[in-house]
């Protein structure tokens, strides 16, 4: 049978943990290893106010521990992450890469995913490696996603950022964080609530279409080549006259061309008129002048 002193140090015991681990959103044993590891090395009992530091790095190295031993393995898996600032003019998003959808979800795994976010646009690193270097609490992003990693234990990484700034920015995460845009645009004029809506509609738009530029003027005349090079391949081989191929491959062109630059676009609240047509009607002063899409799963 347990004596009185054994049961006030058993109590004393677990409130350190539950409290370390509060602090942390690290595991029972996790925190309960730390804490024992402390008393170790100090050859004393655990403090919490003197020794939190302590456990810290504990779980630190825990983490780098796990990052080693992890470094290989696949991380498919993950959320996409996006934020604009108050005053709508500066955007940042990123993936942060996991390597099981049990994670994913995690709570703690969408605090650090939104730390980076409020890091980003606080900073406004254009890098991946200037971002990791942010330092927050006394410790880099990069040491708090190995915090992380021991508390999650699976290999964690930023893989995509991006930052804009324009007169307005927009964003949107379609639902499940598997995918997500960035919009900027130019307005010379002020900046309306119908405006700010117009913006967002064109974010959804980017998310849910995936195209590949503005407009044709600013598509890729390579993805335009090989384009009508498939299109000329496959006629050729069913036998059709080389003036009736050139036709196909005009019309198979341009209808990619209304498929994949953003303007030319069905709009996906209304398919009866055109991204173009829309911003005319609803916001005329607003042009889009650059975007991003991510996208965990196509």
């Amino acid at each position: 049978m347990a004596t009185k002193q054994e049961i006030q140090n058993l109590k004393k015991e677990t409130q350190e943990i539950l409290k370390l681990r509060k602090a942390t959103k690290a595991g029972m044993m996790d925190c309960k290893n730390a804490i024992k590891e402390v008393k170790r090395n100090l050859d004393r009992d655990f403090d919490f106010d003197l020794d939190f530091e302590k456990a810290i790095e504990y779980l630190r190295k825990k983490g780098k521990k796990i990052a080693i031993e992890r470094a290989n393995k696949n991380t498919g898996q993950g959320a996409v992450f996006a934020k604009v600032n108050n005053t709508n003019n500066v955007g940042v998003i990123l993936v942060l890469r996991c390597e099981t959808d049990y994670v994913a979800t995690n709570n703690t795994f969408e605090a650090l995913g939104n730390n980076l976010l409020t890091a980003a646009l606080d900073h406004q690193p254009t890098t991946i490696e200037d971002l990791l270097k942010i330092q927050q609490n006394n410790i880099t992003l990069q040491e708090k996603i190995i915090e992380t990693i021991a508390i999650l234990g699976e290999k964690l990484s930023v893989t995509e950022y991006h930052l804009l700034t324009s007169p307005i920015v927009a964003s949107y995460i379609h639902t499940g964080s598997t995918r997500g845009a960035l919009v900027a645009f130019n307005h010379p004029t002020t900046i309306t609530p119908k405006v700010l809506q117009a913006s967002r509609d064109i974010a959804i738009q980017v998310v849910a279409e995936n195209p590949l530029a503005i407009d044709k003027k600013t598509l890729d005349p390579t993805i335009l080549e090989k384009e009508k090079e498939i299109i000329i391949e496959r006629f050729k081989e069913q036998g059709k006259k080389p003036a009736i191929i050139e036709k196909i491959a005009k019309k198979g062109i341009n209808k990619f061309i209304e498929e994949k630059t953003l303007l030319a676009q069905p709009f996906v609240k209304n398919r009866t008129q055109t991204v173009a047509k829309y911003l005319e009607e609803e916001a005329p002063n607003l042009t889009i002048s650059n975007f991003k899409r991510i996208a965990i799963v196509p």
